[in-house]
């Protein structure tokens, strides 16, 4: 043991904990680049030794809570009716959301609405009364090169967005990989017997990511796993009803449909049996992200989901690391999919 008349340093206790000086420092001026566990080790033998230097608290510091905003961006109006079947989808991004921020004592708000928001940059990004700690983005109205994007990134204010992959910016993304979900079902409808299937989406679907990769997949696993050409079984137009004529017209006839969103799944599941087709005995369906409730629906749809409320959960949890650490440029996290098998598929 130490005599009590000596001044302990930085030294002792890092021979009495078996670590490194730099290390002690670390621990005791709150700094990063060492483990929790170890930080508690260094202050506890500090503590025991007698360690008293005046400008160093031996506790760790109380900080302020963390200000985390999360924004829910809608597309264009006239795409409003896909909109009521992102709710249970985004409802449980902000449930784990919340549930992270809550955990870490955090203040959290939440916006949404059309456009890009621009009432949010001037009440929230510039004030300086309560600045902005970390920004969530989610919602098909969020754009890369959008200026709520832009002038956080100026302001180097941390963001996460959720379901998107931009690979070349210096942002967190959480989410699923859409060319991983169109595999998933189509490689089952083949699994099925379909050797016709239909690639069927709205016009307005086109501006979208999930459009162009969930399309590139289709042709890929079409000409590759079928030795057909893709392209005349590609069906865009805006009304589901011209979708199911299309369909039906194409001969050899058309056995399956890969719809890009359950939104456009169900409705489509509607326009067929209102056109006197039965599925999935005349065509089966399958969708994408599982975002619509089967609750009160005859038939079930079969799609790819994954695991909603991690998404959130992760979004903010990758967010907060990179508040805490200024030595995180970003994350990037791809949850895994799944196949939900429900009753709009039949094998042939």
């Amino acid at each position: 043991m130490y005599s009590s008349t000596r001044t302990i340093t930085i030294k002792d206790i890092a021979a009495e904990v078996g670590v490194s000086k730099s290390a002690v420092s670390l621990a005791l001026n709150n700094k990063p680049g060492i483990s929790d566990g170890l930080r508690q080790k260094i202050f506890e033998t500090a503590a025991l030794l007698g360690y008293q230097q005046p400008d160093v608290r031996l506790v760790q510091k109380i900080e302020t809570p963390k200000s985390i905003t999360a924004v829910f961006q809608y597309g264009s109006s006239s795409a409003a009716d896909d909109y009521s079947a992102l709710h249970s989808m985004s409802v449980e991004w902000l449930k784990g959301m919340r549930i992270f921020l809550q955990e870490k004592k955090s203040n959290f708000t939440f916006f949404e609405g059309y456009g890009e928001i621009s009432y949010l940059g001037q009440q929230i990004l510039n004030d300086k009364n309560h600045p902005l700690d970390g920004l969530i983005l989610m919602g098909p109205g969020v754009h890369r090169h959008s200026k709520l994007v832009q002038r956080a990134l100026q302001q180097q204010i941390p963001i996460s967005v959720v379901c998107r992959s931009w690979p070349d910016i210096p942002i967190n993304t959480v989410g699923q990989s859409y060319r991983e979900q169109a595999a998933l079902a189509l490689d089952y409808l083949i699994n099925l017997g379909h050797r016709r299937i239909a690639f069927a989406a709205r016009t307005h679907d086109q501006g979208y990511e999930w459009f162009e990769e969930r399309l590139d997949e289709f042709k890929t696993m079409i000409s590759t796993q079928l030795g057909v050409n893709p392209e005349p079984f590609i069906f865009v137009d805006e009304e589901e009803a011209q979708l199911v004529k299309q369909i039906a017209a194409v001969s050899p006839s058309i056995t399956a449909v890969f719809a890009l969103h359950d939104s456009l799944a169900f409705r489509l599941l509607d326009s067929f049996e209102a056109h006197g087709f039965r599925v999935p005995d005349d065509f089966s369906i399958v969708g994408q992200d599982d975002t619509v409730s089967n609750d009160d629906r005859r038939l079930g749809l079969t799609t790819i989901g994954n695991d909603h409320f991690q998404v959130g959960y992760q979004a903010a949890e990758i967010l907060f690391k990179q508040i805490k650490s200024k030595e995180i440029v970003c994350s990037k996290i791809t949850l895994r999919s799944y196949l939900i098998e429900r009753d709009s598929c039949r094998p042939l």
